[in-house]
């Protein structure tokens, strides 16, 4: 039936099988089901842009169009989810204009996918545009996850007033809520309002994420809060069970090292109970270029390019120490 069609593609696209979902599609067309029931186009066309294949998502809403005459938000979103799902910011732009001249109604997921076009793209005006639109029709304080993506949109593009603006109209947050205004304060070197937002989440109850605890080991590293960042580091998996990340690891060598800690610093990457990334041999080979350290930096250097060989910020922050890079492990131990 027409039910069974659409739960099938729904699990498609969950298990990413596409073979499966082209195989269902071909069905389909054979039995007659796609020109009788608009549910199951609808469900074709969210497969193919959960996929990220977005010309034969169109090809399918052509189709329907053509078949039954409407263009409904709900199939209209499930396309421009497509296009701000795999990164195509401008295309999912592009199509809301082409949604408002044929007066379709844009609804909380619109904005949300519109919005996260707007933060990684920088489009600032497009951006204050959909905002004006969302506080005509009273959204922000009856949909949080359209106010955490408002919010997040003013983040991306630098715009942190109007983001703690967005926080303060919300009448609830959440995790995802708090950890984009602490995040977009660490990057902006604001440590104060990083510290006291941290501190109030708590006394709120919030748990923090992954994420939040990057944004304050970030404000610990700005301000040289060694012990401080050891702590929360820790508080992490104690109190919270959240397993550290290559992202962590690499804040507290970044911690480490602006402290001019150099020999805790490499000690801390040889003991990681992971496999050290790129990410955190690039925060030692930062600090070893702040206080010189030629040797140390000539072997995270090395280690970077055994994954990354076109990296060519390792071999900028090299040549700036005129060094050579070497894979000698005993430079580890003069760190």
């Amino acid at each position: 039936s027409a039910v069974t069609y659409v739960c099938i593609l729904r699990a498609c696209g969950n298990i990413r099988d596409i073979n499966k979902g082209q195989e269902i599609h071909s069905e389909i067309s054979t039995n007659g089901m796609l020109e009788r029931d608009l549910d199951v186009g609808s469900a074709l066309v969210g497969m193919y842009a959960q996929f990220g294949m977005l010309e034969k998502a169109h090809e399918v809403y052509n189709d329907l169009i053509d078949q039954f005459g409407v263009r409904t938000p709900d199939i209209c979103n499930l396309l421009l989810f497509g296009y701000a799902e795999h990164g195509f910011w401008e295309e999912a732009l592009d199509y809301i204009e082409q949604m408002q001249f044929q007066g379709i109604s844009l609804d909380g997921m619109t904005f949300v996918c519109a919005l996260k076009a707007c933060g990684n793209l920088g489009a600032v005006n497009k951006g204050l545009e959909l905002h004006g639109h969302i506080t005509k029709k009273g959204l922000i304080e009856l949909d949080l996850v359209l106010g955490n993506a408002l919010a997040d949109m003013y983040v991306k593009c630098g715009l942190m007033r109007e983001a703690h603006g967005v926080f303060d109209k919300l009448t609830a947050r959440d995790v995802v809520t708090w950890t984009s205004l602490i995040t977009g304060y660490a990057q902006i070197g604001d440590d104060e309002t990083v510290f006291h937002l941290f501190e109030r989440m708590r006394r709120e109850c919030e748990p923090p994420n992954l994420m939040t605890f990057v944004g304050v080991l970030t404000a610990c590293s700005h301000t040289g809060l060694v012990e401080e960042a050891q702590n929360y580091f820790d508080e992490m998996w104690k109190e919270h069970g959240i397993m550290a990340t290559p992202e962590h690891y690499a804040c507290m060598v970044d911690v480490l090292g602006r402290a001019g800690l150099l020999e805790e610093a490499a000690n801390f990457v040889r003991k990681m109970p992971i496999e050290p990334t790129s990410v955190v041999w690039m925060a030692l080979l930062g600090a070893c270029r702040i206080y010189g350290y030629k040797e140390l930096a000539s072997y995270a250097a090395a280690q970077i390019l055994v994954t990354e060989p076109e990296n060519s910020a390792a071999f900028l922050l090299v040549s700036s120490l005129d060094v050579t890079i070497t894979e000698d492990d005993e430079a580890v131990e003069m760190g």
